[in-house]
């Protein structure tokens, strides 16, 4: 048996290197894709009220779109920072979340219970999602003021991150 774990020990060491790496770059997936394209047509609706997001109600500032869905752990985690994310950039960035998959029910559920009161989240973006491709959650997309799609994510990712992206949306091209 000793000998069995004797030869482990790199291996051993290679996976502590990597999760200690993960942990302490804040878990989960913290690389942005570059992109540089126009954001395909988004239409859905903000849960909770009569407002609309589509591409045209989104210009103007930059945003930051984040598809979730009430099941995944790692959204789950995500969202509480979100909405404070929201709230420090008001006005000057829109944070919003797109329901994937679950219910409105099941969303206003995880809301209330996590008591997010600034992260508005859209329903029935579903064209929206397929057409981006989106097929694991959380899937964050960065878009500048004037429509054009410059990152994505796919993966959990530290607030620190979302807040160095709000930043770089509000400095404008780079």
């Amino acid at each position: 048996m000793r000998k069995a774990l004797s030869k482990l020990g790199p291996w051993v060491a290679t996976i502590g290197a990597a999760v200690l790496f993960a942990l302490a770059s804040g878990g989960g997936c913290s690389f942005v894709h570059a992109e540089n394209r126009p954001l395909p047509p988004l239409s859905a609706r903000v849960m909770g009220s009569e407002a609309h997001v589509s591409n045209q109600t989104l210009r103007g500032k930059p945003a930051i779109l984040n598809v979730w869905s009430p099941s995944c752990v790692p959204c789950r985690l995500e969202l509480p920072g979100l909405d404070e994310l929201a709230e420090k950039y008001a006005g000057r960035v829109t944070v919003m979340s797109l329901l994937a998959w679950g219910t409105p029910g099941q969303a206003s559920a995880f809301a209330k219970s996590k008591g997010l009161t600034h992260l508005p989240i859209a329903v029935g973006a579903d064209t929206f999602v397929q057409s981006m491709g989106v097929d694991a959650v959380p899937t964050t997309f960065f878009v500048r003021a004037d429509g054009t799609l410059v990152g994505s994510l796919t993966g959990a990712a530290p607030e620190w991150l979302f807040k160095r992206q709000a930043e770089k949306l509000l400095a404008g091209p780079q």
